[in-house]
């Protein structure tokens, strides 16, 4: 599947105190959106969907938008967490992994952005909520 758009909400990027206990300061971005598989449903003139569904299995990673651009270096010393939900399905749908991590962009020697990874069977178009939150070094921050 190709047709994937992904529609992110405003990042929230903030310093906090590293939960241990010490006294280092950690950055914390937190990165929010919904993401359409097989393209984003339009509305009809009478209010229905215009797109039928067909079932389809979905596994195609893709890079956040939003992404801020990370030291590729130390990219594994970060923390990384993700959720999602199914927020538009026709049908039944399953969501069977949600994953996302700091990885080298091909394009950009020496960086690292997030790519989010989800495998799904459902009907598409399909919407899903992601919510994805690193935990950094602020050095790790490029920029």
């Amino acid at each position: 599947m190709s047709n994937i758009e992904a529609v992110p909400q405003p990042r929230i990027d903030v310093l906090v105190t590293a939960a241990d206990g010490s006294d280092r300061t950690v950055r914390r971005t937190e990165y929010r959106g919904t993401v359409w598989f097989g393209g984003r449903p339009r509305l009809a003139a009478w209010g229905s969907v215009s797109k039928g569904p067909s079932t389809s299995g979905i596994s195609n990673p893709f890079w956040l938008p939003d992404s801020l651009a990370y030291r590729a270096n130390g990219a594994a010393l970060a923390t990384v967490a993700a959720t999602a939900s199914l927020q538009s399905v026709q049908g039944a749908g399953q969501l069977i992994e949600v994953h996302a991590s700091l990885q080298p962009h091909p394009g950009r020697p020496g960086q690292a952005f997030v790519l989010f990874r989800l495998q799904a069977v459902a009907a598409v178009p399909l919407g899903v909520s992601y919510q994805v939150v690193v935990l950094a070094d602020p050095d790790l921050v490029i920029g």
